[in-house]
């Protein structure tokens, strides 16, 4: 790909996930609860089990779950007062600043431990990380087609899930607009 034309696709991207994050949207049950399953599955299925990958894994975790706790931060929840036809609550949800920041953190932090694990990483490979991570963001479908070391698994597995864990802790409503169940009115109260 033309390194220009990638570039500024690349700068798009960032721009693009970084403004829908300012504005209410429907939660997604696929990206806030599949998403975070499936990486932390992978991330169980890729680690190699060593002395150094634990004691790794020992520092990556809290981290992990620092991000998905400040992610929540500044997340604004607005009821619609309107259910959908499974009886569940339409919410809408907007996660600011505080999301994004997290999101550059797990991106960053990847980086990180890459270097720690296997030695370095060229700028392009940084360059093509980024448009993994954007890819997945904009298409979620494409988490089943990238290859990730256990390190990336386990830090958006870890602060994504802590994530949509600590939202739906914090409203019943958004809890109850992810819940599956179908035909069976959902206590809300």
């Amino acid at each position: 790909m033309n390194g220009l034309f990638y570039s500024a696709l690349l700068v798009w991207g960032v721009a693009f996930i970084s403004s829908k994050a300012f504005k209410f949207e429907k939660p997604n049950r696929f990206t806030l609860v599949v998403v975070p399953t499936y990486s932390l599955i992978m991330f169980l299925t890729t680690m190699s089990w060593t002395v150094k990958n634990l004691l790794l894994l020992v520092f990556l975790a809290p981290l992990a779950v620092l991000i998905g706790w400040y992610q929540t931060r500044q997340v604004e929840i607005k009821d619609s007062n309107v259910e959908d036809k499974y009886g569940r609550p339409k919410v809408l949800v907007k996660n600011n600043l505080a999301y994004i920041i997290g999101w550059i953190a797990v991106f960053i932090l990847g980086i990180c431990f890459h270097f720690i694990v296997e030695g370095g990483l060229s700028f392009e490979a940084i360059k093509e990380e980024l448009f993994v991570e954007i890819k997945k963001d904009l298409f979620g479908f494409t988490i089943f087609s990238v290859e990730g070391s256990w390190y990336v698994w386990a830090l958006s597995g870890i602060s994504s899930f802590t994530y949509t864990r600590l939202l739906r802790r914090k409203d019943k409503k958004f809890h109850a607009a992810l819940i599956r169940k179908k035909n069976k009115k959902l206590k809300t109260s």
